[in-house]
């Protein structure tokens, strides 16, 4: 079973279900959390608006591979469950998200072997063999770690903590950019200048943020 989670982000992330709901003609069962983004009338996959956390982790230990968007949530929760999860980071230029910090958290995690990053085009050609390449290499990861490290563990639950701290002025900050995009009627991106991947990448991935500490504006996923 493959498993797809988009999580609770307001805007849609199309790119991603072009990306897996293909692999469902290749004989895989195929399982989205969607969220925010319309289900499609596929009778062979299985559509999950939003799920409780017991469902969540049920899901991603069953799974043959689990792919995500980068939200700080679902890379915690796969990492506790010791999954390796591959992540698809939402792009803005795509009006996937609102700034790029995912893309920057997906590099960072993906360069020290936390996650594999999936960067494929579902509008290229070889996308299918991006993705399939993508989940074996989670697979070989999750292999090697033969089940949940309890450093991982505690590491992921340091971060946790302190990024339900900043969460909820994080939130308001970007309800203010989106509403000021509605206002101005422009797909205007929003630069978050702190540390765009926060106390997440900070304490799993380690050492200081990309773009350094800012401690005006909360981070998260």
């Amino acid at each position: 079973m493959i498993f797809l989670s988009l999580g609770t982000h307001e805007q849609p992330f199309e790119r991603a279900i072009d990306l897996i709901v293909p692999l469902a003609g290749r004989g895989h069962e195929i399982v989205i959390q969607h969220g925010f983004t319309a289900p499609r009338p596929i009778d062979s996959v299985r559509w999950i608006e939003l799920t409780d956390y017991a469902t969540m982790v049920e899901l991603i230990t069953a799974a043959d591979g689990f792919l995500a968007h980068a939200g700080v949530g679902s890379i915690m929760t796969a990492l506790l469950c010791g999954v390796t999860p591959v992540v698809i980071a939402r792009d803005p230029e795509r009006g996937e998200h609102l700034d790029d910090h995912q893309t920057q958290l997906t590099r960072r995690l993906g360069e020290r072997g936390i996650v594999v990053e999936l960067e494929a085009d579902p509008e290229q050609s070889e996308s299918q063999l991006a993705v399939e390449a993508a989940i074996a290499a989670a697979a070989r990861l999750r292999g090697i770690s033969r089940g949940p490290n309890p450093q991982m563990q505690a590491a992921v639950a340091r971060a946790s903590e302190r990024r339900g701290r900043a969460l909820p002025a994080r939130r308001r900050y970007l309800a203010r950019a989106w509403r000021r995009r509605r206002r101005l009627g422009e797909r205007e991106t929003v630069v978050d200048r702190g540390n765009p991947i926060g106390d997440f990448g900070q304490v799993v991935a380690g050492g200081g943020g990309i773009g350094g500490p800012n401690p005006g504006r909360p981070n998260g996923g």
